[in-house]
């Protein structure tokens, strides 16, 4: 049922009135103890995903393993080879258990770069929206297709074969993810507010919008023991499709954050547009091997920089041909496999899933969809590269450090989080039980495909083995 503004108003109330939970950070050893573990379980899956790739591929990817591990200290051997070279760690065949923390942590940061370069990176911009006289099946998108095309390249064979009809639901839902939005009132009330992107966040519940909790961190006051919105600030976010930001709609307050230690997540007040449809969320971490983040990268600190062969790592690299080549582009869907799907045990008690999708900064709250269901099953917290997020709110994840990989909230904890669990409208029926072990034939394609404005078609090819 929708709430009627008098019902809004009261929650936006409620959020100022909100009392923090008091909890207690895990030990310095605790956190360590944790992020071992969940590396162990991250180098494990990608040592089965390469030993699966059909025998060419194994071997390319192992042979630009061998080069860049030399450029890894901690990841030599003592002992020489007959040529009188320092020997490198087996990472393939290495038992993840017998490494240290730094030295899974660099492996893991290995097999990723070496399994990147050794395919072929695409960039896919999403055609115009039809005109009347020009009309253009959904089923028949180049960007569709392109995504149906890399979601099947991550997938074992025996997994259903996607196609762009599959996928036609997305261009729907994703009028239901936005970009948050603030800044100071004193340069909105002068009219040159010059708005900064805290993040992205998506409709759960008419009136309701979901994110990451340290996206809430930019603009939350927590004094008094409190938590609401900073009095100084203007908070807004933004449905559209292009960089120019459209219809801005108020931020009516910060309506719940997470009562658990280490889940990223919180929830805010919308006013006045709850006829926009709540995503459906998964009530359990699925079975799916191929995921979907779409959000809000921060594509204007690409173009003005320009260089785009100087950003340092494939993925940095990757955002910043297609910002410069799509110079209105601004929400992005990135595609990825699944990498570890967790109970949490290894995380603070909060489930976790994480996988490797072409992500950057602005992006933090995106939903992660499974991409058979099309239902989210986690809100995007964290990083492909290095993150020490501060526990401001209490409830931001202090969890992993510079992990080279990226990780999800499930919507599994977030439905058993007493703060946050009744703001979710759409919940499916049919839960899907926990990922099993991965089989992969196929490394991912990377694909950032964005929807609305623009070239009606760009791709762009980066050739194998550049960054």
């Amino acid at each position: 049922m929708t709430p009627s503004c008098l019902q809004l108003t009261m929650l936006a109330t409620l959020a100022v009135g909100q009392m923090m939970v008091a909890q207690t950070s895990p030990s310095p050893a605790g956190k360590t103890l944790e992020l071992d573990q969940e590396s162990t379980n991250v180098m494990s899956a990608i040592q089965t995903r390469i030993k699966e790739l059909p025998a060419a591929k194994e071997q390319e990817v192992l042979n630009t393993m061998r080069d860049i591990t030399l450029q890894h200290p901690n990841l030599t051997t003592p002992e020489t080879t007959p040529s009188g070279t320092s020997g490198t760690v087996d990472l393939l065949n290495a038992n993840p258990r017998a490494l240290t923390l730094s030295q899974k942590t660099s492996a893991i940061e290995v097999m990723i770069e070496a399994s990147n370069q050794s395919v072929q990176q695409v960039v896919i911009g999403g055609p115009q929206s039809p005109s009347p006289l020009d009309p253009t099946p959904i089923k028949s998108s180049p960007s569709l297709d392109s995504l149906a095309t890399a979601l099947n390249s991550i997938a074992p064979r025996q997994d259903k074969i996607l196609s762009a009809t599959d996928l036609a639901a997305l261009v729907e839902k994703q009028k239901s993810i936005g970009r948050i939005l603030w800044t100071y009132q004193n340069l909105f009330d002068k009219g040159d507010p010059m708005w900064q992107i805290a993040g992205t966040g998506f409709v759960t519940s008419p009136g309701i919008v979901t994110t990451a909790c340290h996206v809430v961190s930019k603009f939350g006051d927590v004094s008094g023991g409190q938590v609401k919105l900073k009095a100084n600030v203007v908070v807004r976010i933004d449905f559209s499709n292009t960089s120019t930001p459209g219809n801005l709609i108020p931020i009516t307050g910060i309506i719940a954050i997470s009562n658990t230690m280490a889940c990223d997540a919180a929830q805010l007040g919308l006013s006045g547009s709850t006829d926009i449809v709540p995503l459906r969320v998964a009530p359990a971490t699925s079975a799916t091997k191929r995921i979907l983040v779409v959000g809000y990268p921060q594509l204007d600190n690409y173009r003005a920089e320009g260089d785009c062969q100087s950003q340092g790592t494939l993925t940095a690299t990757q955002f910043c041909i297609f910002a410069n080549a799509n110079p209105t582009a601004a929400k992005v869907v990135s595609p990825g496999g699944v990498l570890t799907a967790c109970c949490g045990d290894d995380h603070g008690g909060v489930s976790v899933i994480t996988y490797d999708a072409p992500t950057d900064g602005g992006q933090s709250g995106s939903p992660v969809f499974d991409a058979e269901t099309l239902q989210v099953i986690g809100v995007h917290y964290c990083c492909t590269e290095e993150s020490a997020t501060p526990t401001i709110l209490n409830c931001e994840t202090w969890h992993p450090q510079k992990p080279g990989w990226n990780e999800a909230v499930t919507t599994q904890s977030l439905l058993r989080d007493s703060s946050l669990k009744d703001r979710f409208s759409d919940v499916a029926t049919v839960a899907e039980g926990v990922a099993p072990a991965l089989r992969h034939t196929e490394l991912p394609v990377k694909v950032a495909a964005w929807f609305g404005g623009g070239p009606s078609q760009f791709v762009h090819k980066f050739p194998s083995g550049g960054k």
